[in-house]
């Protein structure tokens, strides 16, 4: 592209993972496939091949190309169909083709691909060379230093790639989402998660949230496997026959949550919604049907006990008794008179007699320890 540019070329690409800021700043414009193939003078291709690209490059798409566009693949063998490309050049629609793979390698002696004057063929050996190596070498490197200075990901071809600024504006949600995760797994009380679901508003309606999704089930994740990570996070999630649903909620006005999740086994449910506030802090808003603010942090302890006086004193008591310090106290209820719910954060984690006695408290239902 960069030599393009120095013909004076415009460039013009399809890519679904990279954003506008990153074309932007790499100089070229983004826009759909069949827009690259009307607007294309010379078309290159640089993807590997799946079920989705296998052919991309067919009849089909020469259809919509201009009258002598000029083909280049180094890419992989499979996305040109050969025969459609051999038609093209018949008819006049390609000009030439450059071709370093094909979809047999290395090609018959009597194809056509090898006698044909239009088409210059190499045997798959476009990245064997001095500067090609060193280049590769080169790209390594630097991709490598940017993920480990500031996080920014390119070309990664199992996770989004996303630049040093999108990762700036996009990190605060990607913390929160990690959060939700691992708090739901340690609300479910070890139940196996059979689904997901997660509905983004807000700013993240208007994004490719799936970062963020990475970082949920990371975070849900981390304790089933502990190779788990943002990578591999939605893998590891599809070996074990959880199913994930993500939405998208576009609302007039604010919405109460940036990230609504339902966590599911075959014995409950469990709802957590969380937001992020001016200044990029996140907070849990929603449990279950509880209203509630709280700062993701630390040693937590969640009660649910009924709405009755007395038993946050007790809780306190208690707590204190066995040298443990509150250091923040969260409380929501359902409706006076019902169900009340607190998060209580703490200096230090309980020990496990410290759980049992709270949970003998006469009116608390539940007693449960998280760690975030």
């Amino acid at each position: 592209a960069k030599i393009a540019k120095g013909f004076g070329m415009n460039i013009f690409a399809f890519d679904p993972f990279v954003s506008e800021e990153q074309a932007k700043d790499f100089g070229f414009e983004l826009g759909s496939l069949d827009d690259v193939f009307s607007k294309a003078d010379f078309l290159t291709i640089h993807t590997p091949v799946t079920d989705e690209t296998r052919n991309i490059i067919g009849k089909d798409a020469f259809t919509k190309m201009k009258t002598g566009v000029r083909l280049v693949n180094c890419a992989r063998g499979g996305l040109v169909d050969e025969n459609a490309l051999l038609e093209a050049i018949e008819n006049g629609t390609v000009a030439a083709a450059a071709l370093d793979v094909f979809s047999t390698e290395p090609l018959p002696p009597d194809s056509p691909l090898l006698n044909n004057p239009k088409i210059i063929t190499t045997p798959h050996l476009g990245a064997s060379t001095t500067e090609a190596q060193e280049g590769v070498a080169l790209i390594v490197a630097e991709q490598m230093r940017d993920f480990l200075l500031s996080g920014e990901l390119r070309n990664a071809v199992n996770a989004p790639s996303l630049a040093a600024k999108d990762l700036e504006a996009f990190q605060p949600f990607i913390d929160l989402g990690e959060k939700l995760g691992r708090f739901q797994a340690q609300i479910m009380n070890e139940n196996p998660v059979s689904a997901v679901q997660i509905e983004y508003a807000g700013e993240l309606a208007e994004k490719d949230a799936a970062p963020v999704t990475r970082a949920f089930l990371a975070g849900l994740l981390k304790d089933v496997s502990a190779r788990v990570n943002v990578v591999n996070a939605m893998h590891i999630a599809d070996e074990r026959g959880i199913k994930i649903t993500t939405s998208y909620t576009q609302q007039s006005k604010r919405s109460t949550f940036d990230i609504r999740t339902a966590v599911s086994s075959a014995q409950v449910e469990q709802t957590a919604s969380g937001m992020v506030f001016t200044g990029g802090e996140g907070r849990i808003t929603e449990i279950g049907n509880f209203s509630i603010e709280v700062v993701p942090s630390g040693f937590m302890l969640m009660t649910r006990n009924k709405d009755v006086p007395g038993v946050i004193g007790k809780i306190g008591t208690l707590l204190g008794e066995n040298a443990v310090n509150i250091s923040r106290f969260y409380l929501g209820r359902e409706a006076k008179g019902g169900e009340a719910l607190a998060i209580i954060e703490i200096d230090s984690p309980l020990e496990d007699k410290v759980l049992t006695d709270l949970r003998n408290l006469e009116a608390v239902n539940v007693a449960r320890q998280v760690k975030l």
